[in-house]
């Protein structure tokens, strides 16, 4: 019979293990006080979908949203559709949910979306910058960004003449 030697780890619970492990476990209980729980329950929260119902409202402010406009919808829904019995009412809460969700979702896809046109935008200003400075010497590169900045001054002086209403968003855009 041939003599082999496991790869894996041995799983036999020495006594030094079953200490080791018990000290380790008085060290990693999470929070104990209350403040310090509410402050823990939210760590894991990306988009708020698979919340649970009791942090509704924690879920929602959160993320930027306002419970009361909840509370709104849902009473909005429940004027529209009229008074019913509890499965009724269920329902209609159901339906509430439903659009508050579709709503949080099509924020997130928009989020999504601008936060990669950005990244885009970025790469191609490195690309465009890159490239000038191959083409170019510094002071030429210096050359180029200060034309660059004198359109930008130039078309916002255009807006501002066109509609003087315009100016901070002149401004913002160029």
């Amino acid at each position: 019979m041939e003599n082999t030697v496991s790869l894996r780890k041995s799983t036999c619970l020495t006594p030094r293990r079953v200490d080791a492990a018990r000290h380790n476990s008085e060290r990693s209980t999470g929070p104990r006080s209350e403040a310090g729980k509410e402050r823990m329950k939210m760590n894991a929260l990306k988009h708020g979908c698979d919340a649970a119902p009791e942090n509704e409202a924690a879920v929602m402010r959160a993320l930027g949203e306002d419970p009361k406009r909840y509370a709104a919808l849902k009473a909005e829904l429940a004027t529209a559709y009229g008074p019913g019995d509890a499965l009724w009412d269920r329902q209609i809460e159901d339906l509430a949910k439903l659009y508050w969700r579709r709503d949080r979702i099509e924020r997130m896809e928009t989020g999504l979306m601008r936060d990669a046109l950005r990244d885009v935008e970025e790469r191609r200003r490195g690309l465009a910058r890159a490239l000038a400075a191959v083409t170019f010497g510094p002071s030429q590169c210096e050359a180029v960004a200060l034309d660059r900045a004198i359109d930008r001054k130039v078309r916002i002086l255009v807006t501002m003449r066109k509609d003087p209403g315009r100016i901070f968003a002149a401004a913002r855009h160029l």
